[in-house]
């Protein structure tokens, strides 16, 4: 099912999998088997459909009004599983340490790859929704932004930059544990999605490039990054450089200490 989400959010075009019916039959006599990635994609079929509607709108045949409506419905949604995350997960990331070389004074470490890709696609979903709202509307502004642990809490983020940028600070993990069990674009979107959300001149950016051109045996999943985000050989462009997406909400301050400091 990831081919056809995938395919359908790549398009910005609405899928059939956005239903209902397709997130909740297939697990009627299950609930409990649905995982969080599972939702995930749930989120990403969503998505799909809020980029078709943006394009509407951007035609006149839609309202902005009702894609903003809608936006910021599914983002709500996004940060509800992300509170559930936190609650079966909330042990299983920590800080370290990085390596030689790191524009981080720490980075973020999983207990299991799988939460490293559960982190990394909401994040990536988050610079999605961020985009199509622009300026989306938390509801305490002034609210502590980290939880105890090294993540953003839920409604923390406040740019796509910010996001981006939690992604980058989890790199370092992925790099050690070389874990693809899922398709590679799972892996390889909210990378090179995050790498669209950076300056060129950006230290982040620098570092990613150098790890992403860096290893003389990469793996596949890395070499899917590199052409993802058109630093290949192969690839001349970032495959989400064509996207209907707006970034909302370009890097400051406060988002540069996010990169330093945590």
């Amino acid at each position: 099912m990831f081919s056809q989400v995938w395919y359908a959010l790549s398009k910005g075009v609405r899928t059939v999998l956005e239903e209902g019916s397709w997130k909740t039959v297939p697990f009627a006599l299950t609930p409990a088997a649905k995982t969080p990635s599972e939702c995930l994609l749930d989120f990403m079929a969503d998505i799909a459909g809020l980029l078709d509607d943006a394009a509407r709108a951007n035609t006149g045949d839609l309202p902005v009004s009702v894609v903003r409506t809608r936006t910021q419905s599914v983002l709500e949604q996004l940060y509800t599983w992300r509170w559930a995350w936190e609650g079966r997960s909330h042990q299983a990331v920590f800080e370290t340490a990085p390596c030689d070389g790191s524009p981080f004074e720490t980075v973020i470490y999983f207990a299991h790859p799988t939460q490293l890709y559960e982190i990394w696609l909401y994040d990536a979903l988050q610079i999605l929704l961020l985009g199509l709202l622009e300026k989306p509307s938390h509801p305490h502004p002034k609210a502590p932004r980290r939880l105890s642990g090294p993540l953003l809490k839920p409604t923390g983020a406040r740019t796509q930059y910010e996001c981006a940028i939690e992604i980058c600070r989890a790199f370092e993990y992925q790099l050690r544990n070389l874990w693809a069990q899922s398709s590679v674009h799972q892996w390889a979107m909210p990378l090179a999605l995050a790498y669209l959300m950076l300056e060129e001149s950006d230290p982040v950016a620098q570092w990613v490039i150098a790890q992403v051109k860096g290893s003389r045996r990469r793996p596949g999943w890395l070499l899917h990054i590199g052409r993802f985000q058109g630093i290949d050989e192969n690839a001349s462009e970032n495959v989400f450089a064509r996207w209907p997406l707006p970034k909302g909400g370009e890097r400051d301050g406060d988002a540069w200490r996010v990169a330093r400091q945590f």
